[in-house]
């Protein structure tokens, strides 16, 4: 990407979709292949090759923060092929048009896949079981069995959750996604850029908030046994806002260096990591447990609102900023 001689970075296509495609796509493709233990399908292939392209969206935002100094370097970003305005609208144009995309492909592919087992009249939903007990008490003599992977029925004609829970799914995805936007998206900057603070420690921090979240196989657990995931959602989505909060204040108190300001960091990136892995996956399960199998496809898009709160706190944030500046 930046090494010679390809230099993708010196151009704003290729460039981001070299970025895209191994940030987006890759990884798509890699857990795919592993969870399946074969070659992914077909469907698969095409939401991450849209999903990949729509990354490129996100890439180009990237570019907004050094115009000054791409244009000085000659590096020919988006921003500065086409203006700030025209690239702006040319991103968020591009991660639109592939979120719809994706919502049409995946209605289209739940139809499909839906059709045979509404013949049968029940769907086969693939479900992780306690090794100690039942999964939680409303699954005493449904068919849950222990110790590892079982299998479950559920009618495909049983009352789910509408679409209107899905869209507030939805919502609490895209709040998640504006807060986790300010932890690695603004605070790294504020803390390199304004404060002069090396950059190997909001990169730590950052990690770290990814580390905490090895704890999600936990909270999935745990939601799975307890008689309601709401409680799982609303106590996760908390801790992360107090996180926010907490790693704000923190880089404020940076302006004067301490252990304080240090100390408040890691608890607030703790905090984030740690809530992001309760809400979110107790979300993704509620969501995967009561959506009727034909709405599901339809539903994971319109549930995966992140990507939308992300964008929003981004441009939300580059509105302030230019405000101050002026």
């Amino acid at each position: 990407y930046s090494a010679a001689p390809l230099r993708f970075k010196r151009s704003g296509w290729l460039g981001p979709l070299v970025c895209a495609l191994s940030y987006e796509g890759l990884s798509w493709f890699t857990g795919t292949a592993v969870m399946l233990g074969g070659w992914p399908p077909a469907t698969t292939l095409w939401v991450l090759l849209l999903y990949s392209l729509g990354a490129h969206g996100i890439m180009t935002l990237n570019d907004f923060k050094a115009v000054v100094g791409d244009s000085a370097t000659g590096l020919r970003s988006l921003p500065v092929i086409l203006g700030e305005a025209r690239a702006v609208r040319f991103a968020c144009g591009v991660m639109a048009l592939a979120q719809l995309a994706v919502i049409a492909l995946l209605a289209t592919a739940g139809r499909a896949d839906a059709a045979p087992h509404q013949q049968s009249g029940e769907i086969c939903a693939l479900v992780q079981c306690d090794r100690g007990g039942g999964l939680c008490a409303r699954h005493v003599g449904s068919g849950l069995g222990f110790g590892g992977i079982c299998m479950t029925s559920m009618a495909s004609g049983s009352a789910g959750l509408g679409w209107l829970g899905v869209i507030r799914l939805g919502t609490v995805q895209a709040a998640l996604g504006a807060m986790v936007m300010v932890a690695t998206s603004l605070i790294n900057r504020v803390m390199v850029v304004e404060y002069a603070i090396v950059a190997a420690v909001p990169a730590a921090l950052v990690a770290w908030h990814y580390a905490a979240q090895i704890c999600r196989p936990l909270w999935g657990h745990r939601s799975d046994r307890s008689a309601h995931r709401t409680p799982w959602i609303v106590w996760g989505m908390g801790i992360l806002a107090l996180g926010t909060l907490l790693a704000v204040d923190a880089t404020i108190f940076m302006r004067e260096p301490g252990f304080r300001s240090y100390a408040f960091a890691f608890v607030g990136f703790t905090m984030i990591g740690l809530g992001i892995g309760m809400s979110g996956t107790a979300l993704l399960a509620l969501l995967a447990s009561r959506v009727v199998p034909e709405r599901k496809p339809a539903a994971a898009a319109i549930a995966a609102q992140r990507h939308f709160g992300w964008h929003a706190g981004r441009w939300g944030r580059g509105q302030l900023l230019h405000q101050a500046v002026r």
